[in-house]
């Protein structure tokens, strides 16, 4: 943005309920538009460990695709997997295809140096096996949040094909601190939420009551779902799923209430 270009967002203050471990570049783009960016993180991740994910992760070439549905799945699976394992340069084997959701997953599994073998232009789990094409009989590997929905897993498997459905990593709500707490009684013009699970996370007895008068953008419509399950009204929501649109729709916003 250019500086002499008017800010959309200047004076609001708007709450970002990302975990703090990938809110950043989020922050980055509300400064960038005069936003104050209030960090109040609903969850954390962490990766989780079992026998079954060490099994599937020792014999990764048996699957004919992984599903990657976050970029904490490209990020926790391949804090565990070599890449070298799914480079055919290096590997002993053909390596699984690789199938994401959202145009975020996509650049994540970029940015460790593969290209993504299909994304489906609607990010749910029926256009994603769709996307997909013939699946009797593939085997699937979709390593996921252990408190993900269970849609994509239903919908590969209603499409004919056998998936290992594992939890690699977990996202655990945080609850409030009194610096949270503190800056929410101050008054917040918007927050944001990026997934179900930041939702689940943020929204409390102590946090609700400012949420009132409050805008509410949400990622996409999983995360408007489990809004409107909690009566909460979404205002914004792009038309794409990252976080840069958000803050640009956000933006958006706010600019038309201005006129």
């Amino acid at each position: 943005m250019s500086p002499l270009e008017p800010r959309p967002l200047a004076g609001k203050r708007v709450v970002v309920t990302r975990a703090a471990d990938q809110a950043q570049s989020m922050v980055d783009d509300l400064r960038e538009r005069g936003a104050e960016a209030l960090l109040m993180p609903g969850i954390a991740t962490a990766p989780l460990e079992s026998t079954e994910l060490a099994a599937a992760l020792a014999d990764i070439a048996r699957y004919d695709w992984i599903v990657l549905t976050s970029t904490n799945a490209v990020r926790f699976l391949f804090d565990r997997l070599s890449p070298a394992r799914l480079d055919p340069a290096t590997a002993t084997t053909s390596r699984p295809r690789l199938a994401v959701v959202g145009t975020a997953t996509a650049a994540a599994l970029r940015d460790v140096g593969f290209e993504p073998d299909t994304m489906p232009t609607e990010f749910v789990g029926t256009a994603l096996a769709a996307a997909m094409g013939d699946l009797s009989g593939a085997w699937l590997l979709l390593p996921r949040s252990r408190r993900g929905r269970e849609e994509t897993s239903a919908a590969l498997s209603a499409a004919g094909a056998r998936v290992d459905d594992i939890a690699l990593y977990d996202t655990v709500p945080t609850p409030p601190t009194d610096a949270m707490l503190a800056e929410l009684r101050a008054g917040v013009d918007a927050v944001t939420f990026t997934s179900p699970s930041t939702v689940e996370g943020f929204l409390t007895d102590a946090t609700r009551p400012y949420l009132t008068d409050a805008v509410i953008a949400a990622i996409g419509p999983v995360t408007t779902q489990a809004l409107t399950e909690q009566g909460i009204t979404v205002d914004v929501q792009p038309e794409t799923y990252t976080t840069a649109a958000l803050v640009e729709a956000l933006a958006h916003y706010f600019r038309e209430e201005a006129r």
